[in-house]
């Protein structure tokens, strides 16, 4: 990011420099103060520096001010303390405003994420996507807050250049000759940081995101004996950032010895000139060198607070990227359609068809199949058959190409989604046990699900063994993802959870593909408890999962070639019996 591009992102922008210029401004009378102190100490008159600073003495007198050393000693301090005071409520408020801002950014970044269509957020790499919201809008917060000090900066050497000028303008002129000198010298350090910068935002991400993806399969990786694989990659990863990072120091390093050193050669310059030279009264010339040595750090923040600008401003861009291509991707929720209240007939799919994005082939088409109010309906078939395609569009997650989903006659997309997707109860294979207690796990949903509804759910999904094992009840933290559950505790648990909510069509995607034999029989018996009570929608590779569904279609290639229940598939002896055949060989 170019400098100054971004200036104005951080709230109370306009109230720091405002600060900044009168602090600056304070401490710049303070400090001119000192040369009529100088005069009075060494018995001067005042005319011998000339105006206006010959007038200071009479301006402080008719305020009603004797003038001695005393006095100005304590109106030097007085200012000097009102400076500080008014940098210390600046830093506070730029404090405030960087937490602000990246506390913003993180909302506005996580809501998008949320908000946006799930073709778009289901492509998002979940580490990638980690790292912005942790690391680099973190670091878009340090950016703004370090290019609002560098214009502070600035803005306070402007200022001392200013009552400078009053002075000596001979040796301000001499001073901004060398500052163009020390620039070039600079400037090529300060060009390498912004490359450091965007290497370190490179290089975090990948931590990130191979670091997650690692631990997602950590126990895969150790039951197969695999560690040495992911070790190599992650010590590959970990010495690129531990190299770019050691070369962002250097290069930072390089630029406070460069400041720290060209205004020493600076200072030494300006004294051998005002004095061989010049022939400028010793009071101004102090007072120069003491505004120059206020100016010659103020010179060396800049420089740093530039640099660390340029290091962490690829973050800003970063983040306002995927922010904007979220925004881009927002999901049409139909707010103001249809309030979705219960199905009363059936949901129907008619002569649906739909493709994903860059793929040639539909994903399903041209399928019609109908769920009555208050049956269950499996779907069954070979991996990518459409199956959970299909699962999608009945969440609205998708909208058709072609054709229409439809409840009691409805299309779909006449209805507020959100209201809709609210009445949906969904379990599938890819478990989510969140890290709290079990209660909070149940009510997740449904924040207002009483007692009794929570402890009616545990019950028909047959978890009260479980409860009762459980050493503080339903107040147990689970652990992350519920590592203290067996697989089948868990699904369980996410069948509870979605039966609390107390939905009007229950979705069980692969729900017991990876259950044992036990853990099976538990959830088919609490979907019968419910059966013919909630619509509910089946897909299953298990066929002896679907063997008491109202109807059962099969699908292969994206279509429905069949159709009927379980003793009706297996006397047309087609698909579904070859299925069968597979399932008991």
């Amino acid at each position: 990011m170019r400098f100054l591009s971004t200036l104005g992102q951080l709230p109370g922008t306009w109230q720091n420099l405002l600060l900044i210029v009168l602090s600056g401004t304070v401490e710049g009378i303070g400090l001119t103060l000192f040369i009529p102190l100088l005069n009075l100490m060494n018995d001067e008159s005042m005319e011998s520096i000339g105006p206006p600073f010959s007038h200071l003495t009479e301006l402080i007198e008719t305020i009603g001010i004797k003038v001695s050393p005393v006095t100005l000693l304590i109106l030097i301090t007085g200012f000097t303390l009102a400076s500080l005071l008014l940098g210390y409520l600046q830093r506070k408020l730029l404090i405030k405003s960087k937490q602000i801002y990246s506390r913003n950014l993180r909302n506005k970044f996580f809501n998008g994420i949320l908000d946006s269509n799930w073709q778009y957020s289901s492509n998002r790499s979940h580490g990638e996507v980690a790292n912005q919201l942790n690391i680099e809008c973190a670091r878009a917060g340090v950016a703004l807050g370090m290019e609002l000090l560098a214009v502070a900066t600035a803005i306070q050497v402007v200022t001392y250049f200013a009552f400078s000028i009053i002075i000596s303008w001979e040796l301000v002129a001499i001073t901004f000759v060398f500052s163009i000198l020390a620039y070039i010298v600079v400037r090529p350090v300060m060009a390498h940081a912004k490359i450091l910068g965007e290497e370190t935002s490179i290089a975090n991400r990948n931590i990130s995101f191979y670091a997650i993806e690692y631990l997602r399969s950590l126990k895969l990786l150790k039951a197969t004996g695999a560690e040495e694989l992911p070790k190599k990659d992650m010590c590959k990863h970990s010495n690129t950032l531990n190299k770019v990072s050691y070369h962002s120091e250097l290069n930072t390093t390089r630029v406070y010895f460069l400041v720290q050193a060209l205004p020493v050669i600076l200072l030494t310059s300006i004294i051998g000139i005002s004095i061989e030279l010049i022939e400028t009264p010793t009071s101004l010339i102090l007072v120069f060198l003491l505004f120059m040595a206020r100016t010659a750090p103020r010179v060396a923040q800049f420089q740093q607070q530039l640099n660390s600008f340029h290091m962490a401003s690829p973050a800003i861009r970063i983040v306002n990227q995927m922010i904007t291509e979220s925004c881009n991707a927002k999901e049409d929720l139909n707010s103001t359609g249809t309030e979705f209240k219960s199905i009363k007939k059936e949901i129907a799919l008619e002569n649906v068809s739909f493709k994903y994005k860059n793929k040639e082939t539909f994903a399903i088409d041209r399928v019609s199949l109908k769920i009555p109010h208050n049956k269950m309906i499996a779907i069954v078939g070979s991996s990518g058959a459409g199956k959970s395609t299909v699962m999608d569009l009945l969440c609205g997650l998708y909208i058709p190409e072609n054709g229409k989903v439809v409840i009691d006659g409805v299309d779909l997309r006449e209805f507020n989604i959100v209201s809709w997707r609210k009445k949906i109860g969904i379990v599938t294979q890819d478990l989510m046990i969140f890290n709290a207690s079990l209660r909070d796990n149940l009510t997740f949903f449904n924040q207002s699900a009483s007692e009794e509804k929570a402890k009616w759910a545990l019950s028909i999904a047959h978890l009260d063994d479980v409860i009762n094992n459980l050493s503080d009840g339903m107040d147990t933290i689970l652990g992350e993802n519920g590592q203290r559950l067996s697989g089948g505790q868990k699904q369980r648990i996410a069948l509870a959870r979605a039966l609390a909510k107390q939905p009007h069509l229950l979705l069980l995607d692969e729900a017991t593909s990876a259950l044992d034999n036990e853990s099976e029989r538990y959830i088919q018996k609490a979907i019968e408890n419910i059966a013919h009570k909630t619509t509910i929608v089946v897909i299953a590779h298990r066929l002896s999962t679907v063997r008491r569904a109202d109807i059962i279609y099969v699908m292969e290639e994206g279509r429905v070639i069949e159709s009927g229940t379980y003793k009706e598939l297996l006397r047309k002896d087609g698909r579904f019996k070859k299925l069968h055949g597979h399932e008991l060989s």
